[in-house]
């Protein structure tokens, strides 16, 4: 597993990738730092979850597939490789490239709630700095079904169809579901769910509390939490065994 996983890192060395790790969060930030005012980092937080991080997921899955994709794969096909190891060293590569991003955001709102308080700058409504590092540990588990899901897209479509198609079923799923009880069962509605009851933000990016547009007390149920984890775990080992077997059969071919 980890010479494929080093070839994919070797292969993605000069691509777009790190810039994207990079980019994002930070524009995500100042951006909102420039719209929002004392609420940036709330407001980053809920920009991130429910938009910025499944661009950069996709942006970036793109850019792991096109390497192989612009040959048809021949590079690969034509080697004595298992080829769901490949797909299993995409996969994981993916996973290392969107999390690597996610950690750095993270860290950005992690000192941003930090300095705040040190320097008594006006921060409305900011997390503490547990329930920012929970959301950072929750949202890994819950973002990982992207990574197989945006390259399945990007092998059968292309990598712009399949960001365009991604970004426009993501939003749909979190504004259909994502408040619903049966949340669970779209993948794309669970992070905006299960954020309610950890940083007590609706998807809307109001605050999760009485009075709030949409909101009923169960949002703040913690159990919500464990069921979207478990649920996009399930979501994510179906996405990336459907990957491989579906990368497999390239070979046979």
């Amino acid at each position: 597993m980890k010479k494929y996983f080093l070839a994919e890192k070797m292969k993605c060395r000069k691509t777009s990738i790190g810039k994207l790790m990079i980019f994002m969060p930070i524009f995500t930030l100042v951006f909102s730092m420039y719209i929002s005012g004392s609420y940036f980092i709330i407001n980053s937080s809920n920009w991130w979850y429910i938009m910025m991080f499944p661009a950069m997921a996709a942006l970036m899955c793109g850019v792991i597939i096109r390497k192989d994709k612009k040959l048809k794969n021949h590079a690969v096909l034509i080697l004595p490789v298992d080829l769901e190891k490949v797909w299993d060293g995409k996969v994981l590569y993916g996973l290392c490239a969107t999390g690597a991003g996610l950690t750095f955001m993270f860290l950005l709102i992690l000192a941003g709630e930090i300095l705040g308080r040190k320097f008594t700058f006006i921060i409305t409504n900011t997390p503490s700095a547990g329930k920012i590092i929970l959301a950072w540990a929750v949202l890994f588990l819950t973002f990982m079904w992207q990574v197989p899901f945006c390259m399945i897209l990007a092998e059968a479509f292309g990598s712009l169809p399949m960001v365009l198609i991604h970004v426009v079923l993501y939003q749909l799923a979190f504004i259909a579901l994502s408040l619903k009880p049966y949340y669970m069962l779209l993948p794309g509605a669970i992070p905006a769910r299960v954020m309610c009851p950890v940083l007590g933000i609706m998807p809307s990016n109001l605050l999760a509390v009485p009075g709030s547009m949409g909101f009923y007390p169960e949002l703040l149920n913690a159990g919500s939490v464990w069921v979207g984890v478990a649920a996009s775990l399930i979501w994510f080992l179906l996405f990336w065994g459907i990957g491989r077997k579906w990368y497999e059969k390239q070979g046979v071919k």
